[in-house]
This record gives structure tokens, sequence and C-alpha cells, in this order.
């Protein structure tokens, strides 16, 4: 009852009197892998506060496996994102580099953005967006952290070094634009 997620609290029990092991599922774990669910044991404030990387992890799990964050467990991430802040940074660029790893890791940046996690992980990603380059020069379609989604969803190497540069490429152009009298926006060293 203490696992994270339902299908990490699945165990066999061996019997010598059994031929073959038997299944011990309290939590339903083997109906959320059918269905492609992550869920958190019990309560889930209760488990993110027991341990807030797994805020994370459920998101990992999410892009390494293709599955759906079950709608409860969402919504306490989001509700608890900022306990990430009490996880070592060595931990969380594990689990941020096993996400871009992943077949699914747009999807899975994606969803730590939309889950309120991206803000505390990567918080100068998270401001570039509603910031967009305007002007003669820059007639762009989407905002600054939308290119930075897009340059990160259209990457050609599976690298995940690679995929984190594109990611965070443009990063700086929040802190070096500005905006003249008419309204154009500059970017120093543009």
């Amino acid at each position: 009852s203490r696992r994270d997620f339902t299908i990490n609290a699945i165990a066999i029990e061996l019997d010598s009197s059994h031929p073959k092991p038997i299944i011990v599922d309290l939590f339903k774990g083997q109906e959320d892998l059918k269905n492609k669910i992550i869920r958190a044991v019990g309560d889930p404030d209760i488990r993110f506060k027991e341990d807030a990387l797994r805020l994370i992890r459920a998101v990992r799990f999410s892009a390494q496996l293709n599955f759906k964050v079950e709608e409860k467990t969402l919504e306490s991430i989001k509700k608890n994102a900022q306990l990430i802040q009490n996880i070592s940074w060595e931990r969380i660029r594990d689990e941020l580099f096993k996400i871009l790893e992943s077949d699914n890791y747009y999807e899975g940046i994606v969803l730590l953005k939309d889950s309120g996690l991206l803000q505390f992980i990567l918080p100068e990603v998270t401001k570039c967006f509603g910031i967009v380059q305007e002007g003669p020069r820059h007639a762009r379609v989407y905002d600054i952290g939308e290119h930075l989604l897009l340059s990160l969803k259209f990457c050609p190497s599976k690298d995940p070094l690679v995929r984190f540069a594109c990611l965070v490429h443009d990063i700086g152009k929040l802190d070096t634009f500005r905006k003249d009298e008419k309204g154009n926006v500059t970017f120093y060293g543009h």
C-alpha cells in the first residue's frame, strides 16, 4: 500500500505447494497495465508527499510506456508540483533525461509543463511562453516557449543531450529582448 503506482504494486507469492506463483494485485495494477494508466496507490496526495520524486516519475512512466496519467493522480501532481523543489537536482535530472530518452519525449515534456512541474524544473523554459518575436525581422506564429517545444518535437536526434539542447536553445531571448516605442521587439545578438 506504500508503493507509488498501481502498476508497481503487483507482487507474486511463492508457495512450494502451488506449481505456479500466485499474483498478488491488491490495487488492480494488472487492469491499469491493460488500460495503459498510471494511477497512484490510494490517495495520490499522500503518495506524493511521501516522496515528491514520484511526481516526475509519473510523467516519466507515462512517456516511457505511452500510458495516460489517471485524472485524480494528475490533479494531485498539479496540486503538489511545488514539492519537487524538495528533491535533489541529480534525481530530477535523471528522471528528466529518462523522459528525453523515451519515444514519447515531446509528450513527456508537454505533460511536465501542463502539470506545473516544468516551472520548478526548468523555469527558464516556462518563462518563454507568452513572449512573441514580432517586428520586421520576426514574423513568428508561435511564442518562444511554443517554439522551444516544437524544436524539441522535431529534433531528429535520439540523443537526450541534443534533445535537451533543442528544448533550451532560445531561453536567453527572454533576458535580451527590448521593445521600442512602436512595439517592435529586438533581441540582442539578432
